[in-house]
């Protein structure tokens, strides 16, 4: 899937629960996924529009599996366009995730799964230094 149809399905998504459940948090949803499809659709993007749209979505990542995918989206196009997206920050904070390595009792087998979708999702080698991998 692209950015462009991820953004598009989000925007469905949003919508389609705004209108049975209306809330604040689903039309931001909404409203959040159309302005990176307009950011998607642009020549030109800035850091600070990019850094905006991670704000808004760091502001509202308890408020739903829809926003962590939102999150997790313009982070990775994020970093398709040359951007330090900040996905452990839009998602999770970096201190979280190092709390969730060294408490948990997991196999060598699960955090090797964790760590390659932190690297799916675009975390840094020296990222994932700061969270032991």
């Amino acid at each position: 899937m692209t950015s462009k149809e991820h953004a598009e399905g989000l925007i469905r998504y949003f919508e389609m629960i705004n209108k049975h459940y209306p809330a604040e948090k689903w039309r931001l949803g909404a409203e959040t996924s159309k302005e990176w499809l307009r950011l998607i659709d642009s020549e030109a993007v800035s850091e600070p529009e990019v850094v905006s749209l991670l704000g808004i979505t760091d502001q509202n990542k308890s408020k739903g599996s829809g926003w962590t995918d939102l999150a997790m989206g313009i982070n990775r196009w994020a970093r398709a366009k040359g951007f330090r997206g900040i996905w452990l920050v839009a998602t999770y904070s970096m201190e979280d995730v190092r709390k969730w390595v060294a408490e948990r009792k997991n196999s060598p087998e699960d955090l090797e799964k964790f760590r390659l979708g932190l690297i799916k999702y675009g975390v840094r080698p020296d990222e994932m230094e700061q969270l032991g991998f």
